[in-house]
């Protein structure tokens, strides 16, 4: 498969998410390998809305979260899912600054 194909892919469904309203927060369930490869492309594809929500992710996806943070959005370093003290410390700190139900989803 064409590597340019997918990483358009992969832009469009994080804008997909990052600017619809319906959403409160963005957690990167796994490592963002190849970030650095689409991180200029999301950021100019960001709408208004995509800054209402917070950014979750640790590894891989910390050069997409620097540029994001860098832009006034607000995220978070916390490990990929998986219920441990530190993933829970973040969900408390999303519910605490996001007066909605925010919870990872299955």
């Amino acid at each position: 498969m064409d590597i340019s194909r997918v990483m358009t892919k992969r832009v469009q469904a994080f804008l997909d998410i990052a600017n619809d309203e319906s959403y409160d927060a963005v957690w990167f369930a796994r490592g963002g390998y190849g970030s650095c490869r689409v991180v200029e492309a999301i950021m100019c594809g960001l709408t208004e809305s995509s800054k209402q929500k917070g950014y979750v992710g640790y590894s891989d996806a910390g050069m997409l979260l620097a540029a994001l943070y860098r832009s006034g959005f607000y995220d978070w370093d916390s490990p990929t899912l998986g219920m441990t003290p530190a993933t829970r410390l973040c969900l408390r700190a999303l519910r605490m600054t996001r007066p909605t139900q925010v919870a990872p989803s299955a």
